[in-house]
This record gives structure tokens, sequence and C-alpha cells, in this order.
């Protein structure tokens, strides 16, 4: 309660190590949306920072967004996930796709590329209909 007597729903984060970013859970944003909700953030030597949703959202032009993968493990999730995001202005997914799991890039000179191997192949078949690029 506020000193009028108003219900103030508060979410409460430490950060005494960086507080140039906070990482709010999908239950805090939530917390935030309500009337009245205000962000504590304690800093170091103590200092609180207070914030609203409005203040934490207002004037930036992107937002982060950061969950595990394991989430979208069945298909169905992914697309569901895709489906309920395309609303969204400017939204992308950002993949890195430079290396594998093994942390080892292929290059497409390499002689083990099987995008290569697959254009040498139709090359080489007289009856193949298509184009290599």
């Amino acid at each position: 309660m506020d000193n009028e007597g108003h219900e103030r729903p508060l979410v409460v984060h430490s950060a005494k190590k960086d507080a140039s970013a906070i990482f709010l859970s999908a239950a805090d944003v939530e917390q935030l949306r309500k009337p009245n909700a205000l962000l504590i953030v304690v800093t170091k030597g103590n200092v609180l920072i207070q914030k609203t949703l409005q203040d934490l959202v207002g004037k930036r032009e992107r937002l982060v967004l950061s969950f595990s993968v394991s989430n979208l493990d069945a298909q169905e999730r992914i697309n569901c996930f895709a489906n309920s995001l395309r609303y969204f202005k400017g939204l992308r997914f950002k993949f890195d796709i430079l290396s594998n799991d093994n942390g080892i890039a292929r290059f497409l000179d390499s002689p083990e590329n099987p995008i290569l191997e697959d254009q040498e192949e139709s090359q080489k078949s007289p009856d193949s209909e298509s184009e290599v690029f």
C-alpha cells in the first residue's frame, strides 16, 4: 500500500554488480502491468532506482527476449510461438549460424561441404534439369 492506501504491487531486484541491465521474468512483467506497480532496483552502494513498466519500455527501440530453446523442442510449440509473435513490428529471430554445435564453421569452398558436393553431382549428370548457381 502506498501512503494514500492504494495497492502498489512491487517487483524488487538487485543489480549490485551491474546496474546497466536487469532481467525480468514473465511473472515480474505481469506484476508490473498492474495499476500503480513499481520496480525497485537495488544497485551498488544500496542506491534504489524506481521504475514503472512504461519507464522500461517507453522510449526504447528494441527489447531483447531470451529463453532456453529447449522450450521449442516440439514442432507445435515453435509454430505457436512464431504465430503469436507475428503481430510485433520489427520482430526478428536471431540465429548464430556461423558455427555448428561443435564450433566448426564450414566454408562454401570446403571440399567437405555438402552443398558443393550436390552441385558438383548435378553438373556431372547430363540428364539433370537443375541449374547450378
